[in-house]
């Protein structure tokens, strides 16, 4: 049974990301909230199922298959919605064509790649080429939460418009296979020498999570980018 916890944590992350799915087509911005905070419990399980797989030496073929497939939905599938249906808001009080609304599964297109590129590359095992998927669904799912928090402001009219939610899409969704290295939180030790910027990205990170908590998730996402570029930077010099 033991080494069966890793998979039945990933099992979770996927039950999570379908009820933030079913979230979705109720219709409302407050179901999108509560989605949002599905995804991110998922995004819990999804860290723990690899920690636990190490911790218990319980690494498996069908557990690396089980973590992308449940990506796929959680980090892949469910932020395709959750713009679709922001789309779909936003076009309803600017209008604009509908068709545009499709645009939001590129994101699951890109993530169902920038997996499949993942499962076949052995060299990311210390670092990540690319935005990882997960990052990139928590980023997208915490719009609804922004929204609420810059509501009636001019953050608000800027981020909500359907121009921003497709330049958004499509960045967002080219940054998950962009040939750029990016941090992986997988310490080899716990040295501050050779995980500095580690422990930089996830100080800040839990400062502004506990101030903004999931609305929080798009600075994270900015500045894992940021203190990547600047880690490579680092490195080369």
């Amino acid at each position: 049974m033991i080494k069966h916890i890793p998979n039945m944590l990933t099992l979770c992350n996927l039950f999570c990301g379908c009820i933030a799915i079913s979230l979705c087509f109720n219709g409302s911005f407050n179901a999108l909230i509560t989605g949002s905070y599905f995804i991110f419990a998922a995004a819990i399980f999804d860290f723990f199922d690899g920690f636990a797989a190490r911790l218990l030496k319980a690494h498996s073929a069908i557990g690396k298959q089980l973590d992308s497939l449940a990506d796929m939905v959680t980090f892949g599938v469910a932020p395709s919605f959750f713009i679709f249906q922001l789309l779909n808001f936003a076009l309803h009080k600017n209008g604009g064509s509908n068709i545009m609304v499709y645009m939001s599964f590129l994101i699951a297109v890109f993530s169902c790649l920038r997996l499949a590129k993942f499962n076949i590359d052995d060299s990311q095992s210390t670092h990540f080429i690319g935005v990882p998927t997960p990052i990139n669904g928590m980023m997208l799912v915490a719009f609804p939460s922004l929204y609420m928090m810059f509501y009636n402001t001019p953050t608000f009219e800027l981020a909500s418009s359907h121009m921003f939610l497709l330049a958004l899409t499509v960045i967002s969704s080219l940054m998950l296979v962009a040939p750029i290295k990016m941090i992986a939180l997988k310490f080899t030790d716990f040295s501050i020498k050779n995980n500095l910027m580690r422990y930089i990205l996830i100080f800040i990170s839990l400062i502004v999570l506990m101030r903004y908590q999931v609305a929080g998730l798009t600075i994270v996402y900015m500045l894992y980018v940021v203190i990547s570029i600047i880690n490579n930077f680092i490195e080369k010099k």
